[in-house]
């Protein structure tokens, strides 16, 4: 072998050597990033995503860190203290931020994290108010309707402007567009011709943010009819009536009908200057009546008309559509009908009936399941009326079997008589709100608003009082009964 063959063999086994002690290294490398990866760290802490603190003499920020590893909290600024700052293992510590006062006029804020090892837990924010303020002076913000200024005093420590947002046709700065530290904004109103307006002037912060509305209201006409009870319209019972509704006015001002074809209302002559009069004709109809009353104040030169509205209803007397059946209820022969809303029912049954279970019942269903029913009914089961609900509730359904209260009546077959209940819409989320009563023969026997009990289950029954929509069905279970007729009540509807 040649000196050069024998050099170019110790090299390439030199070489080999370096090759084999790099992939042992790179391979125990490896094995130690795989167990690095595998590593599990608990890290555990009680803190809030952000905290806000004052800018002077701030509270401190306080939580709990845990971890089975050493831990570290940290930041990027140097505003605020963390102690401590870092912790061992296995023990539970009380950390706490203070933060210095803050001399700057913005805000400052900063990102922290928990970590332990190789494990960023949490990362939360701290903000730290800036010292700057914009406020004003309260005082008086009302103009006379002649015309004239009005100045606010504004408190601040930093550069502000100003400019009127609302009213600007009438209203106007003439002084105080811009300012730096207190100052004031002056403003300037036209005459007013017509009724009290208002203006807004807003003042910006340095920034050109919002920071403060400055309310500016202007004396006028006043013409103020009284608000209704509701906030929408005055309700009228059907009968005959006066109705007075006092008006605030420092004009002139007259009243007419909005529709002159309402002829069942006029205007009293005993309408003055601080009260409106109209004398209301007794409602025989089947819909509530509704109606408007514009008044105006009297056209003066210079001035500017103001038109106020008022509204008013009147609900019609509680009627009765009767559907005559004269049937014979028996056994496999029911009376069904289809479409019965909320109202009161009164089912007239002859005398001389010989069914030992006849009961009236409408049933409605309130959900998708075959058993997602409910219905209100009366029996008369064994010569005993019995007001029934289902789902059930304990003071109707079991009043004969031991309950405080009786709700059950003993009733005489051998004359007619008149059973009946009224279904109460539940208008609202409680349960107090929709309601069945029970009659007997012109007597109310059981109302559930005055029992004050609650169905069985506690809210079921009230929660699926809505629109019913139900099937009435009258059956007799043994023996047979006439029934006359019944009467329905429909619910009074004032509308919307």
């Amino acid at each position: 072998m040649s000196h050069m063959n024998r050099v170019m063999t110790k090299l390439l086994f030199h070489l080999g050597g370096v090759v084999s002690a790099m992939l042992a290294m790179a391979a125990l490398l490896s094995g130690c990033e795989e167990q690095k990866e595998e590593k599990w760290v608990d890290l555990r802490y009680r803190v809030e995503d952000s905290y806000t603190v004052a800018a002077r003499n701030a509270e401190e920020v306080s939580f709990l860190v845990k971890s089975t590893d050493p831990w570290v909290v940290e930041g990027n600024a140097d505003w605020y203290d963390v102690n401590p700052a870092e912790g061992g293992p296995d023990e539970i510590y009380t950390v706490t931020v203070r933060c210095q006062d803050n001399d700057d006029l913005d805000d400052r804020r900063d990102t922290l994290s928990i970590r332990s090892d190789y494990w960023v837990g949490k990362r939360f924010e701290i903000v730290q108010k800036g010292i700057a303020y914009l406020n004003a002076d309260e005082g008086d913000s009302v103009i006379e309707k002649t015309g004239g200024t009005l100045t606010f005093n504004i408190r601040s420590n930093q550069k502000w402007s100003a400019e009127v947002s609302s009213g600007e046709s009438w209203l106007s700065i003439v002084h105080g567009f811009t300012g730096e530290d207190d100052g004031q904004v002056t403003v300037s109103a036209l005459t007013n011709k017509g009724e009290l307006r208002e203006g807004v002037v807003t003042v910006y912060d340095r920034h050109g943010e919002p920071a403060l509305l400055l309310l500016c209201s202007q004396d006028g006409i006043t013409l103020s009819p009284a608000i209704p009870e509701n906030g929408k319209w005055f309700a009228l019972q059907p009968e005959t009536q006066t109705l007075e509704i006092p008006v605030d006015a420092d004009v002139e001002w007259t009243a007419e009908k909005a529709d002159p074809d309402d002829d069942w209302y006029e205007i009293s002559e005993m309408t003055t200057s601080d009260r409106l009069v109209l004398n209301v004709s007794e409602h025989t109809g089947k819909a509530v009546r509704e109606a408007e009353i514009i008044i105006a104040s009297v056209a003066a030169e210079g001035a500017e008309q103001v038109f106020k509205t008022v509204k008013f209803k009147q609900i019609n007397p509680y009627y009765a559509e009767t559907v005559y059946l004269n049937q014979i209820i028996a056994p496999g022969a029911p009376y069904n009908a289809e479409g019965m809303s909320y109202g009161k029912y009164l089912f007239y049954v002859n005398a001389g009936m010989t069914s030992t279970d006849l009961f009236f019942q409408i049933q409605w269903k309130w959900g998708t399941g075959s058993a997602d029913y409910c219905n209100v009914q009366y029996r008369i089961q064994n010569k005993v009326a019995k007001g029934m609900t289902s789902p059930w509730n304990t003071h109707i359904n079991y009043s004969g079997a031991g309950a405080a209260l009786d709700y059950y009546r003993t009733v005489d077959t051998s004359r007619g008589n008149v059973l009946g209940f009224l279904i109460e819409e539940n208008t609202d989320v409680s349960p107090s709100i929709g309601n069945f009563c029970w009659y007997l023969n012109g007597e109310e026997v059981a109302d559930m608003k005055k029992i004050g009990a609650a169905f069985n289950p506690a809210t079921m029954f009230w929660d699926r009082i809505s629109t019913p929509d139900g099937v009435l069905s009258i059956t007799s279970n043994s023996g047979s009964a006439v029934i006359e007729k019944y009467d329905y009540y429909p619910p009074l509807d004032w509308g919307e």
